[in-house]
């Protein structure tokens, strides 16, 4: 459907890296977080919701979704 899949390893896999171990969060960097927010988007776009669908759900208009998910690829270092 051109839509983004993760498959459930892949999936696990980035979402570990996006939230901090209880540990790890006094020495990392507060920005390398993301926010609940960040990672609803991340975990609906790896179940291979659209962009659009995200959006509409979020009550957010699509050039807020289009920040969210460049301040995920940064957060995490994805391409």
């Amino acid at each position: 459907h051109g839509e983004t899949y993760f498959s459930p390893r892949m999936r696990a896999r980035i979402m570990a890296r996006a939230t901090p171990a209880p540990g790890d969060a006094a020495g990392a960097p507060e920005s390398t977080h993301l926010t609940a927010d960040e990672r609803r988007v991340l975990g609906l776009l790896g179940r291979g919701v659209a962009p659009a669908e995200i959006a509409r759900r979020l009550r957010w208009p699509p050039a807020e979704l289009e920040a969210a998910c460049v301040r995920i690829e940064t957060k995490l270092g994805l391409d």
